[in-house]
């Protein structure tokens, strides 16, 4: 095992004992990606509410904005760009975390430009995401 897999994977094993926890708002409208990332969060401690669009995502975070201690938003949805909609979630939480996930944008300086905590490039693995998750939250 290499040394950045190792770490990625102490990494992980100290996301976990380190207890954090909370309610994540996953949006892609690739129900695969929906269901991986629901089971990759879930293995990491965390409560997970899944929407495959951005309307739906919009709708249920209306419901309970301070519910949620982040959300993860893929970049091309069919009703809602990502960019508007991480702009739709800050207009009614300004400091909630978000992290953009996606194949088409290419740098984390364009997903700070959209509004964006962090990037997330597709495909990802666990490691990937819980380094993604220890930075944003931390």
């Amino acid at each position: 095992m290499q040394e950045g897999q190792r770490q990625a994977l102490h990494a992980v094993g100290a996301l976990a004992v380190a207890g954090r926890r909370g309610h994540i708002l996953l949006v892609d409208d690739e129900a695969l990606v929906t269901e991986v990332g629901r089971e990759m969060l879930t293995d990491l401690g965390y409560e997970v509410t899944a929407c495959t669009s951005g309307a739906q995502a919009l709708e249920v975070f209306r419901r309970t904005p301070h519910a949620f201690v982040l959300a993860i938003v893929d970049y091309a949805l069919p009703d809602l760009s990502g960019a508007a909609l991480a702009q739709a979630l800050r207009q009614l939480r300004p400091h909630l975390p978000l992290i953009l996930c996606t194949s088409q944008v290419q740098t984390h300086a364009q997903a700070h430009a959209l509004g964006f905590d962090a990037l997330l490039r597709k495909p990802f693995r666990l490691e990937h995401l819980a380094l993604t998750l220890d930075v944003v939250l931390a």
